[in-house]
């Protein structure tokens, strides 16, 4: 199949750039263009930016993914095995978001300990035995460790914030992911 034979079974076709255009998808109610089709390494790539799976919108347009192989010598004929399933496309909020939330975690956590083992490790100092510079030196190491301290506290706030938007927008897709086997049924 070549690209302008694909790019007809969609509506409202722009092209973004060379080789790659935003349509409307047609497995949900697509007000404004959210589906990208690109082409690369002789193959066309499509991906809806609403979580839509790739095997149900090609469904939708009778297509199968041997269908995004584009015609040469080199693909004709070409079967698209992958295992026993089709490949999907993961949908933009499920982007390994669970491990980066407990690295940054991890990091945050590491960071507080220091600040906590510096602090700790101020206590009982003779202050009134210290060099003026020496003095100077602790005040700067105790501020940055207050810092740190405070900035741990907003950065745990803002991962929980993240964190409930991402599970907000994950029951928000399965949500409609459940409408619309239903409505397909």
């Amino acid at each position: 199949m070549k690209a302008n034979e694909f790019l007809p079974r969609f509506n409202n076709v722009q092209s973004v750039k060379p080789e790659q255009w935003k349509a409307r998808c047609p497995e949900h109610d697509d007000r404004h263009p959210s589906l990208v089709i690109t082409v690369s390494n002789n193959r066309l790539l499509i991906h809806c930016r609403a979580g839509c799976r790739t095997s149900d919108v090609l469904e939708v347009v009778g297509l199968d993914y041997p269908d995004l192989f584009l015609d040469s010598g080199k693909t004709k004929g070409t079967k698209c095995r992958i295992g026993s399933r089709q490949p999907e496309l993961v949908p933009w909020w499920d982007w390994n978001w669970r491990s980066q939330c407990a690295e940054l975690e991890r990091l945050i956590q590491a960071k507080r300990e220091n600040a906590q083992a510096l602090l700790a490790g101020m206590q009982g100092l003779d202050l009134d035995a210290l060099s003026a510079n020496e003095f100077d030196e602790v005040m700067s190491l105790v501020a940055r460790a207050y810092d740190w301290r405070y900035r741990c506290d907003r950065l745990d706030e803002t991962l929980y914030l993240l964190q409930q938007d991402f599970r907000a927008e994950e029951r928000r897709v399965q949500k409609h992911t459940k409408t619309r086997k239903t409505v397909m049924a």
